[in-house]
């Protein structure tokens, strides 16, 4: 089997270990259970709760196989190994993120993991400006970085979607009784 190695010392390295923090645990769930390159577009990881993709083509290694999904071996704080895997199904993630055309921008938001007091705010402020309530773990887990935000306001779920121009991640909110 194919073995791909992002070292630490690579351009691309905090991309990837944000991609991984919404990978699936759940080994029996052998179909989000890995990192699939769609379509040669993106790579793209869920854990049935948000979608993190890598959008920017320049991150993405020429080792990838379109279409193909890649298993985590290994992730430390110096590198991650990913192997390639015969699982060919994946859940058509595009069915839950709509056209551009019908998001509502909301604003620019600024994530910094260390400012739990900036986090808690610019969590406020989503809920705020969209009424929906998110698991703040999953902003946290974007990392420190500066995302456009928007939603989808004419949807009962209201995922939430973050994007710049090396990541896209889709949130979903948390069901309200």
């Amino acid at each position: 089997m194919e073995i791909i190695t992002i070292k630490k010392n690579m351009a691309c390295f905090a991309e990837y270990k944000r991609l991984l923090q919404a990978v699936c645990k759940d080994e029996t769930k052998e179909n989000i259970y890995n990192i699939v390159y769609s379509s040669g577009k993106e790579l793209v990881v869920t854990d049935e709760h948000r979608i993190h993709m890598i959008i920017n083509q320049e991150l993405i290694f020429d080792g990838f196989e379109h279409d193909t999904s890649y298993k985590v071996i290994a992730e430390t704080a110096k590198e991650i190994i990913l192997q390639k895997t015969d699982i060919k199904k994946f859940p058509d993630y595009g069915l839950i993120i709509p056209k551009d055309d019908i998001l509502t921008k909301c604003h620019d938001v600024n994530i910094s993991k260390k400012d739990t007091t900036g986090l808690s705010l610019v969590y406020c402020g989503i809920y705020e400006a969209t009424k929906t309530v998110i698991n703040i773990a999953y902003l946290e887990d974007l990392g420190d970085d500066c995302y456009t935000l928007y939603y989808h306001k004419d949807t009962k779920e209201k995922p939430l979607f973050f994007q710049n121009k090396n990541f896209k991640a889709v949130v979903m909110s948390i069901k309200q009784s």
